[in-house]
């Protein structure tokens, strides 16, 4: 069961460099997709995640910035592709993630 493993949320800074931006720890993972596709004739998997965390202040910046942010849990990166602040309640964060590999 993934409810309580730490994730690890990191930041592209200005030198396209990745740096740990803060960990938090995970109420419910969900796995709601999984694709399969041939691009340029080699199989690619996608998978899709979304991560259910407590909301913290310092998470509202990735609503605004996704693509500056991803996600390492469990030894994979995940890229950030969705925020939900359930009707900005600041109880609860979905965070919908893709790894491709």
């Amino acid at each position: 069961m993934a409810r309580g493993d730490l994730i690890e949320i990191q930041h592209r800074n200005a030198d396209g460099e990745w740096e740990r931006y803060g960990c938090i720890r995970i109420i419910q993972a969900n796995k709601t997709k999984s694709t399969e596709s041939v691009s340029a004739s080699r199989e690619v998997s996608a998978q899709r995640v979304t991560f259910r965390v407590a909301w913290h202040r310092q998470l509202e910046a990735i609503e605004h910035d996704m693509d500056c942010y991803r996600i390492l849990w469990r030894g994979v990166t995940w890229d950030v592709q969705g925020y939900d602040d359930f009707m900005y309640r600041h109880m609860t964060v979905d965070l919908e993630a893709v790894s491709y590999g």
